[in-house]
């Protein structure tokens, strides 16, 4: 018989031809034979036999593979000829404690492995970078888009408040919806690439749901009087007053349902009825957990009009990016088919879900049925909803307000705006300019552009309440931004900030934005 030692002989030629080897190993580690296959892979190795065999079985320990299990690991050799080897290693045992190995040379798949890997991680790499682009590009075309709208709809805002003739009064009217048309499409844009890159989020918090709704009702209804049709809008007594969510993304999903029911409405009414869910709802869509377990309302939202109804073709598809409900040679409604996806994600994303419930033809109408995930609120003490009531809030009289503006229409538009209030307004086109000022006269308020160019809004703010201005570190500061994320919102808190709000400005929003500022701090008037 020929002894191990003549057997290990490598074999002149490639002595990894052979695919398979096997190894018999006694209990106690040693080598106890092989086949020719694993004697030319032996012979090619670097290191001594006993070394292979040890690196070996190490390999299976460090790995967690046991023998007499369907189990198999990897392990990479070092050759004489230089380079290294790949080997999958199968395990069995054998009635004595011994063990079989089974090799197979997969240095070829091993390789192809990293280089997909490799591929695969720059892929990711480039996709994070493409996605860092698109998020900037986006943030900026927020701004060079917003920025322009924002001055239009402030001019014809203050247009709206001057003296003009009937004829010029409807030109400002169309301008004023058509910008405002715009910004609708610019911000579901927006939402919508938000959205798709999974970066659009909630802001929960309590509110009232009556008085949230309120003015989306009364837009609503202003819309749908100049049309001529019918409009009601009834929150049920049984619905609770006091909720937990994101009250803006509520206002933004019914807005967008009831603006669609009156645009393809040309006759008739539009009814919006606001509801907790019950079983003559129907079922519940699958997946959606119950529709209330005292800590949550499952809130109902449907959307009833005497329009067209929706066309069987089109009902597939009516919640796809850019699914128009007409066809576009002969549509007669602006829209670029962007509400309802984003309404519908919205929706989902509030643990409920958005459904065409009917959809009517020949006048019939169509039902949208939204549902929403609430949390219960708590209702304000009897002296905070006495104080808090509307109407009952002290004017605010003349403040002292510095104006950081960088964008000219935009100052313009905002300083005159503060005027026709009754405030006395300075303007620094820059935080360095902001400070200078704020050290050398007191300030009321500062109403605080965040983009601006030599220092931006973030960073005066943080110089300001650093103590860095030379003036008042605890002056109320308002943002003035066209950003709205939830990220962006955060960057301004976290600059010390006290409120956040977003072009373009109206004055009720404005009103309620200086107010809150100055309460933080003690100073309303």
């Amino acid at each position: 018989m020929a002894s191990h030692e003549d057997e290990l002989q490598p074999p002149v030629g490639n002595g990894l031809e052979s695919p398979f080897a096997v190894l018999s190993i006694c209990p106690k580690g040693g080598l106890r034979g092989c086949n020719k296959a694993a004697a030319s892979l032996l012979g090619a190795c670097a290191e001594p036999a006993e070394e292979v065999v040890k690196r070996l079985l190490e390999s299976m320990q460090a790995q967690g593979c046991q023998p007499g299990f369907a189990q198999s690991v990897t392990c990479r050799l070092p050759l004489k000829a230089g380079g290294t080897c790949d080997l999958s290693l199968h395990v069995c045992a054998t009635q004595d404690g011994g063990t079989i190995l089974g090799l197979a040379d997969v240095t070829n798949l091993v390789e192809a492995s990293e280089a997909l890997r490799f591929t695969v991680s720059e892929r990711e790499r480039a996709l994070e970078k493409a996605l860092a682009a698109m998020r900037e590009f986006l943030a900026n075309m927020s701004h060079e888009l917003r920025t322009p709208l924002n001055g239009i709809l402030g001019m014809t805002d203050l247009l709206s408040i001057t003296e003009t003739t009937e004829e010029q009064r409807l030109y400002i009217g169309a301008v004023r919806r058509s910008g405002r048309d715009l910004l609708h499409i610019v911000n579901h844009l927006l939402d919508l690439s938000a959205s798709e890159r999974g970066l659009l989020t909630l802001r929960p918090a309590e509110f009232n749901l009556r008085e949230t709704l309120a003015p989306v009702f009364e837009s609503l209804l202003r819309l749908a009087t100049e049309k001529g049709l019918g409009f009601e809008a009834v929150v049920q007594p049984e619905t609770p007053n006091f909720l937990v969510g994101d009250a803006e993304r509520l206002k933004q999903i019914i807005f967008n349902l009831g603006d669609n029911a009156v645009k393809y409405t040309r006759q008739g009414n539009v009814v919006i009825h606001v509801h907790p869910w019950t079983d003559a709802d129907g079922p519940l869509a699958p997946g959606l957990p119950a529709a209330a377990d005292g800590a949550h309302t499952l809130l109902v939202v449907q959307v009833h009009d005497t329009g067209p109804g929706v066309p069987p073709h089109k009902r597939d598809h009516i919640f796809d990016a850019f699914s128009l409900g007409e066809e576009l040679l002969t549509k007669k409604h602006a829209g670029a088919g962007l509400g309802l996806p984003v309404s519908k994600t919205l929706a989902e994303m509030m643990g409920g879900s958005l459904v065409l419930a009917s959809a009517g033809e020949d006048g019939t109408g169509s039902t949208f049925t939204c549902t929403v995930r609430l949390g219960t609120g708590k209702a304000p003490a009897p002296a905070d909803r006495q104080a808090g009531r509307p109407g009952k809030e002290p004017a605010l009289g003349s403040l002292q307000v510095l104006l950081v503006e960088d964008e000219d229409v935009s100052r313009i538009f905002a300083k005159v705006f503060l005027q026709k209030q009754g405030h006395q307004v300075d303007t620094a086109v820059n935080g360095l300019q902001a400070l200078e000022m704020l050290a050398a006269k007191p300030y009321d308020v500062v109403l605080m552009d965040v983009q601006m160019p030599e220092m931006d809004g973030l960073t005066a703010a943080r110089e300001i309440r650093a103590g860095k201005s030379g003036g008042d570190s605890e002056v109320p500061i308002v943002a003035l931004t066209v950003f709205s994320s939830t990220e962006d919102r955060q960057r301004v808190k976290d600059a010390g900030m006290d409120e956040y709000l977003s072009k373009p400005v109206d004055a009720e929003r404005l009103e309620r934005a200086l107010r809150r500022a100055l309460a933080r701090t003690r100073r309303a008037v």
